[in-house]
C-alpha cells in the first residue's frame, strides 16, 4: 500500500488485483475497493491519500467511461433498430438497475469514508514525543 499506482503497474504479479479494481461487472470492483479500504493502515496519511486518488481514477474509468460508452451504444442501437423500443431495451432499463445503483453508492461511500479518515488524521493533534 506504500507504492504508487505506476510502481504497481510495473509488477506483473499485481495485474490481477488491478484488474479487479477496474472490473466494471457484477460489483467485483466495489467489493475489491471495500476489502482494500479495510486492509490499508488508517493511520497512514500516504495510504489514505493514495487510496482516494487511485479510487477516483478507477471510478472515472470503470463507471464514467464504461457506462457512458455502454449507454451511448444502447441508445444508438435502440433508436436505429426498426421497431426498436427504447422503453424496453434502452440504456438503464434492466431488471437489476437498482442493484447497480446501490453498488455505485457503496463505491462512493468507500471514497467518502477514506476522505473522512484522512481528514480526521490531518486534524488530530500531534502526539507529543517523550
Amino acid at each position: 500500500a506504500d507504492v504508487s499506482f505506476w510502481q504497481l503497474v510495473r509488477k506483473p504479479a499485481m495485474y490481477p488485483v488491478l484488474a479487479l479494481l477496474f472490473f466494471p461487472f457484477a460489483s467485483v470492483s466495489t467489493l475489491t475497493w471495500v476489502c482494500l479500504l479495510l486492509i490499508i493502515d488508517h493511520n497512514d496519511e500516504y495510504q489514505l491519500a493514495n487510496y482516494i486518488l487511485v479510487f477516483r481514477a478507477a471510478l472515472f474509468v470503470s463507471v464514467g467511461l464504461y457506462w457512458s460508452i455502454k449507454g451511448f451504444v444502447q441508445l444508438y442501437l435502440c433508436t436505429t433498430e426498426k421497431g426498436g423500443d427504447c422503453l424496453l431495451t434502452g440504456p438503464g432499463v434492466t431488471d437489476y438497475q437498482t442493484y447497480k445503483i446501490t453498488m455505485t453508492l457503496a463505491r462512493l461511500v468507500c471514497g467518502w469514508i477514506a476522505f473522512v479518515l484522512l481528514t480526521r488524521l490531518r486534524l488530530s493533534p500531534e502526539k507529543s514525543l517523550p
